[in-house]
């Protein structure tokens, strides 16, 4: 029996990691498909071949309003995309049920005849495949509501919105709509997701409205549940709301954020627990300039972060111990338009493992950075590097790492790369054991020298559910133990802040 289970965990983690590979193949972007003129349009970036390629496609969604969403098949084919009115399918249709995501007076304004696309903001949605299933997707979604006198936009629910891409001829139907997640006051935009310390389970993060609150949210396999709520590290100021962008770090160590009012607010993450921690502000001079919004990247290593200003690109490198001092220009806005300013926007990480930036506006070029893990000018930073036959709206989908695995497997965000492990990413921990193992009514922990710092113990079951929770205090004993008596048989994961795991089994 043991054994039967022990292949059970393997097959489940196996399957999760073959299935994720090629989810971020194309982006779509652009306009609807209704103008006479030829340069409006959708438009596609397809990484599929061994060189990236654009091209023109009819399809009824605007994007371009700082809100899309997609995801493609194990394939790399286009599966499933939205831009916050309406979810789309394969076949570039309105899904089944797909219309009036987001529904109330905003939906009426910007998603009827006008077709705006809805404008609640860059990385307001994101789709995420529901854990231990094939075929059922949620799109997280943040509704925005106009108060007026004076005229403000606020970000009050949290929903989702459930994919089923095996009815209507597997071409998907939506079949729950603008289900309530949380009702709050949430920030413009800045929803990130990074898999679970299982490889199977998500979480979620959205900010605050102009506050230092995180919202941190577990999707598992019975849905999405807001699990932790955290205040830490600085506000975000009333002009900085909108202007951000939030990412994380290809192993989902570190959670960043970034508006020019801010500069960079760093946090450690722990994908055991979904806590932030360690939180650090890391200053950019922008050398007199004041740019309004910005965007951030990470480079596949995990060492670069760049941070693109309209005018300015810089780098700077997060492995140095002063991590301001080593702040670089490495690219100038050199006046390029067609027709509005090719400015430094939002990017994102490309399969090919280079980092795409895209105008703020709408424009037919791309910038790119084609060796984000060189230092300095040999990141090899090309202007205007990708042309596009449509506008592509300046906005790119909000997608996360879904190469990111289970703790303790290889990291490799992008094709072709796997992360070298630092030993400076590990915190350190002595050793410990967890005995015994099979286990019946209690487990032991010990280590095998004093702790430095408190450090918290918690046991998975492979849903990602944390069923026990121990502290282990620093300077005290070097044994602890937790009863497991009445913990269902089978197979369990234990964690040490993300320092230390292993498995058990309960008989």
């Amino acid at each position: 029996m043991k054994i039967i289970h022990f292949i059970a965990v393997l097959l489940l983690f196996s399957s999760n990691i073959g299935y994720s590979q090629k989810e971020n193949y194309i982006w779509p972007m652009g306009h609807d498909s209704y103008s006479s003129d030829s340069i409006f349009g959708g438009v596609n970036i397809d990484f599929n071949n061994d060189t990236v390629r654009t091209y023109k496609i009819d399809r009824f969604i605007e994007f371009g309003k700082g809100n899309c969403a997609s995801i493609c098949d194990s394939t790399g084919q286009l599966l499933i995309y939205s831009n916050g009115c309406f979810i789309a399918n394969k076949e570039h249709q309105l899904m089944e049920n797909g219309d009036s995501i987001n529904s109330g007076e905003v939906y009426n304004i910007q998603c009827g005849n006008e077709n705006l696309g809805y404008t609640s903001g860059h990385q307001s949605s994101i789709i995420l495949p529901q854990p231990s299933s094939n075929k059922i997707f949620y799109l997280f979604h943040k509704r925005i509501y106009y108060v007026y006198n004076p005229f403000d936009v606020l970000t009050l629910d949290m929903l989702f919105s459930k994919i089923d891409i095996s009815e209507s001829n597997d071409s998907g139907k939506v079949v729950e709509k603008n289900i309530f997640i949380l009702q709050d006051t949430f920030s413009f935009g800045e929803m990130m997701a990074v898999r679970h310390a299982n490889g199977i389970d998500w979480w979620v993060i959205s900010p605050g409205r102009r506050n230092n609150k995180y919202f941190i949210f577990l999707f598992n396999s019975e849905g999405p549940t807001l699990v932790n709520t955290q205040i830490m590290g600085d506000s975000t100021p009333p002009a900085g709301e909108g202007g951000g962008y939030a990412i994380f770090s290809p192993d989902g160590s570190k959670y960043i954020r970034f508006n020019p009012h801010n500069k960079v607010r760093m946090f450690d993450f722990d994908r055991n627990t979904g806590l932030l921690s360690n939180y650090k502000h890391i200053d950019v001079d922008f050398g007199g300039y004041e740019p309004f919004d910005g965007g951030c990247l990470i480079s596949p290593s995990g060492q670069f972060l760049y941070i693109s200003v309209k005018r300015y690109l810089y780098q700077l490198d997060l492995w140095a111990e002063d991590i301001e001092a080593t702040q670089q220009l490495v690219g100038t806005y050199d006046g390029y338009a067609d027709p509005l300013a090719a400015n430094f926007g939002k990017g994102g990480l490309g399969p090919d493992c280079k980092l795409y930036i895209f105008p703020g506006n709408d424009t037919r070029v791309v910038h790119i950075i084609h060796n984000p893990n060189e230092p300095g000018l040999a990141c090899n930073f090309e202007q205007h590097a990708l042309h596009t036959p449509t506008y592509h709206g300046g906005d790119i989908p909000n997608i996360p790492n879904f190469r990111l695995g289970a703790i303790g497997t290889p990291i490799s965000p992008c094709e072709g790369y796997t992360v070298p492990v630092r030993e400076a990413w590990l915190p350190v921990l002595p050793a410990l054991s967890v005995y015994p193992n099979p286990a019946h009514a209690y487990l032991n922990i010990s280590a095998s020298t004093p702790l430095s710092a408190p450090a918290r113990w918690v046991l998975y079951d492979l849903y990602g559910r944390a069923l026990r929770s121990l502290v282990l205090e620093s300077g005290a004993g070097q044994q602890w133990q937790v009863s497991i008596s009445d913990v269902p048989a089978g197979v369990y994961v234990w964690s040490v802040g993300g320092g230390g795991s292993g498995k058990v089994v309960k008989e």
